[in-house]
Order: structure tokens, then sequence, then C-alpha cells
């Protein structure tokens, strides 16, 4: 509407006939869709899960009589985690917000909720220093590869809900709020990581 009516002052000496009906009432202004900056754009995506167990610190020795001299000991024991690909352009500042809202897992069939899984520990990649603690910013601009560890299901109380259930597929969501906009991510189709080692 401030638009037309710009158009209308413009033009009058041009072309007759704008007015405004002053009984009239504007209609209020909405909200703008996206409250980021104009010239910031965030693309992020799930780029890999894997769905298997809650892993205990690995800080300490391994206890472990397979092991070889000097060689270290592979643990059974396989991590739920989510991994993102997160890329930040075009941007009037230096750094933007990410905050995690939560993480659930569903039925990839039909799109159900089954759990909240909790994340922690972000890191990010470094390419000379591999995963590192990651403070939960996104420098701008900058493409980021982050992962978070994830509680694990409690496959128990899933696998009495869900027929064939080592080949059943899962979608994990996550929602997120990037300097106060808040979006949904969303994996594909995913599996639970097998207990044996193949």
């Amino acid at each position: 509407m401030r638009f037309v009516l710009g158009l209308c002052a413009s033009s009058a000496l041009l072309v007759s006939g704008c007015f405004l009906d002053h009984n009239s009432e504007l209609p209020p202004e909405e909200p703008p869709d996206n409250p980021l900056p104009e010239l910031v754009v965030v693309n992020a995506e799930i780029a890999g899960v894997t769905l298997g167990d809650d892993c205990p610190s690995t800080d300490g020795d391994i206890d472990s009589g397979a092991c070889a001299d000097d060689a270290p000991c592979p643990s059974l024991c396989q991590q739920s985690n989510l991994q993102l690909a997160i890329e930040t352009v075009s941007a009037d500042r230096s750094s933007l917000t990410w905050e995690v809202i939560e993480v659930t897992l569903h039925d990839f069939e039909t799109g159900d909720r089954l759990q909240e899984l909790t994340p922690r520990d972000p890191r990010v990649w470094e390419e000379s220093e591999g995963y590192l603690e990651w403070d939960e910013l996104l420098p701008v601009p900058s493409e980021l590869s982050t992962t978070y560890d994830l509680q694990a299901p409690d496959w128990g109380s899933i696998s009495g809900r869900i027929d064939a259930f080592w080949s059943h597929s899962f979608q994990v969501q996550m929602v997120v709020e990037i300097e106060g906009e808040r979006r949904t991510l969303t994996s594909g189709a995913v599996y639970r990581v097998s207990d044996i080692d193949t």
C-alpha cells in the first residue's frame, strides 16, 4: 500500500485520478516472513545420521585383551549422532546465533513422532585438527561441517511397536533457531545400525 501511494504522488503531474479515500483504513502491516537480515542467507541440512547406542567416554584406557601392542582398540559401541552441513553467505555481520530447540525420531513411513533425542557435545570439523568443540556460532561467510552426539533411542520401547524392526526406516527432525528464525531440518530414511560387524 505504501508503494502504491508513493507511485501516485510521483506521477501526479502526468496522470490525474490518483486519490486516497481518507475514510478507508489501511490494513495492518504483516511481520516479515524472514526475520534474518535481508543480506543474510543460511543454508543448513542434515548430512547424516547414525542411530546406534549411547557410548561411554573413551578418554580412559579400554579394557580389551584383543588389542595388539601399539594398536588402537576399536569400540564395538556405535554412538548415535547427527551431522550437519551449514553454509552462510552474503552477510552484513561477522557471525549468527544458532540454537538447537529439539531433535526427534519419527517413523519414516507414517511420520509418527516416536521419541525426543537429546543432543550434546556440538563439534565442528577443522581440516588440520579434526572435530573440535563448537560454540554454536555461525561465522559469516562460512561452510561448516558440524556434529552432535545424540541420546540413543529407547530401542526396547520402539521394537514392541514396529514390525521388521531392523529393516524399518526412521527419520530424524531437528528444530533450530538461527538469529531467532525457527527452522525444521529433516533427514532422509535412516536405519538402526547393526550390532554385528559385517
